[in-house]
């Protein structure tokens, strides 16, 4: 994915994806960078809830998604979070790849 995949990148996050047969697919990651394992799982935690509620726009099959976390996805509003996903999650729906 990360060679031959899609990438939106965002200020809290990197979205990437590829277009592949079989249902939809989502992985989380948080690189070391970040901090400890509190701050890294706060992080995962925070991205995975925002996925959670927006899951709808990305489509059912037929696609593999990873959400990378930056620092921002620490400090972000929740509920901007959540926009900023949901229109990572559009974009990724109407682009092929």
């Amino acid at each position: 994915m990360f060679r031959r995949g899609a990438r939106l990148e965002g200020p809290s996050f990197v979205l990437l994806w590829r277009r592949e047969p079989g249902p939809r697919a989502v992985g989380f990651a948080v690189g070391r960078r970040l901090g400890g394992s509190v701050v890294r799982n706060r992080a995962r935690r925070r991205l995975r809830e925002a996925y959670r509620r927006q899951r709808g726009l990305a489509p059912e099959d037929g696609i593999r998604l990873c959400l990378i976390a930056r620092p921002a996805a620490l400090t972000t509003p929740f509920e901007q979070l959540v926009d900023a996903v949901g229109t990572a999650l559009t974009q990724a729906a109407r682009r092929p790849r």
